[in-house]
């Protein structure tokens, strides 16, 4: 009996508190992406290397209909196989469902703006990130979440791409 008490009281305090674990929301709405400042066919990438000396790669795919999907964090000797899972669609298939994978984009002149989920406990912050567009195969973050960055992204030409659909972003 105390079990279900503590059991019915629990439930009342998550319904009740509900509000406070709602996921942030984006700070402007998606609109599609009908500009050449950036080449879309194709992704962009990172790289860079770990205290460890390990070579990695930030992979980041843009789409016309303004959203932007993570292609993950990859040790880069193993880009092949992860460029074949992104042309046969595998990688969309096993990560399109976690809402921290999905953005949205808007590009001003030379400046972009990109808004995605953050990762947390509870409520999904959102985190910002913005930079400029040094040509239309080269950007440069300069701030993530008001915190100074330097990273430079780069193109790539890739086909296919993975697929742009999500139920995350309207």
């Amino acid at each position: 009996m105390k079990t279900y008490l503590l059991l019915i009281a629990v439930m009342i305090i998550l319904v009740n508190c509900s509000d406070t674990f709602t996921d942030e929301t984006f700070s402007f709405k998606r609109t599609a992406y009908t500009g050449n400042q950036l080449k879309i066919d194709g992704y962009y990438y990172y790289d860079y290397n770990t205290d460890s000396g390990n070579e990695r790669r930030t992979i980041t795919f843009f789409y016309r209909d303004g959203t932007s999907f993570f292609g993950g964090n990859i040790e880069r000797s193993n880009l092949m196989q992860w460029e074949e899972k992104y042309a046969n669609g595998s990688y969309y298939n096993e990560y399109k469902h976690i809402k921290q994978n999905w953005a949205i984009f808007k590009i001003e002149g030379n400046k972009i703006r990109i808004e995605n989920w953050g990762y947390a406990e509870l409520a999904l912050p959102v985190t910002v990130s913005e930079g400029s567009i040094l040509n239309d195969t080269t950007y440069k973050k300069i701030k993530i979440n008001n915190s100074n960055a330097n990273r430079t992204y780069h193109y790539k030409q890739f086909s296919p791409k993975p697929d742009s659909t999500n139920v995350f972003i309207d």
